[in-house]
């Protein structure tokens, strides 16, 4: 399980708020960079590359949740997040603090025979929620 903290700007001070653990990945964390670059056509057909002074973002991260770790209560909770746009901190296995918003949670299922297992999957959108600057690097 990784530690959870959420940003609770309903204080005078709004700080990061302990709100327990989630679950822990079956799969890898990728986390993406992307180039806000872009290849523009020119009106004479030749094209031209954009490059913005702001040159790389992070991208959403996603990762898959056993279904051994994902009961109905961690499920709403995480539900709750999403619906309120609740901003949120995870501190991973290795120390490092990720923030941002959970964007998704999808329910997979996977047929086994004469069983069903489902799993589910999380998306993250990294966002530096506080200002601090820290969001996954």
């Amino acid at each position: 399980m990784f530690n959870i903290e959420i940003f609770d700007n309903t204080l005078i001070t709004p700080a990061w708020v302990a709100d327990g653990q989630i679950p822990r990945p079956i799969n890898e964390i990728e986390f993406p960079t992307i180039s806000n670059s872009q290849i523009i056509s020119l009106y004479n057909g030749d094209q031209a590359m954009y490059i913005p002074s702001v040159k790389t973002r992070k991208g959403q991260l996603s990762y898959d949740i056993s279904p051994f770790g994902m009961d109905a209560s961690m499920r709403a909770k995480i539900q709750g997040y999403i619906d309120n746009n609740t901003g949120i901190k995870i501190t991973l296995h290795t120390g490092e603090k990720i923030e941002g918003f959970i964007m998704n949670l999808v329910k997979k299922y996977a047929s086994t025979g004469a069983n069903q297992v489902y799993f589910s999957r999380i998306s993250i959108q990294l966002f530096d929620v506080d200002g601090s600057g820290g969001i996954g690097d």
